[in-house]
């Protein structure tokens, strides 16, 4: 494989990667949501909890950009020498 193949494969590769993560996550975040509610919270406790998975979320999300943008860079760089 050149390394353009390995920069399409690898970009689709975690593409696909962080889509499947997010279906996960939001099915996980609505079950532990309903969880709460069941076990009495209120909705202002929920909302906080909430809140601050959703960031951590996010920042996983972030890191996993820059990683990315990273090793693609690497490669188009291999590629060009």
């Amino acid at each position: 494989m050149s390394h353009q193949e390995n920069a399409k494969f690898i970009q689709a590769a975690l593409q696909a990667g962080i889509a499947q993560t997010e279906k996960e996550q939001q099915a996980a975040m609505s079950t532990s949501i309903n969880g709460l509610i069941k076990a009495g919270f209120t909705k202002e406790q929920v909302l906080a909890i909430a809140q601050f998975q959703s960031a951590g979320m996010q920042y996983n999300q972030a890191l996993i950009g820059h990683l990315s943008v990273a090793m693609l860079d690497h490669l188009s760089e291999s590629s060009a020498k």
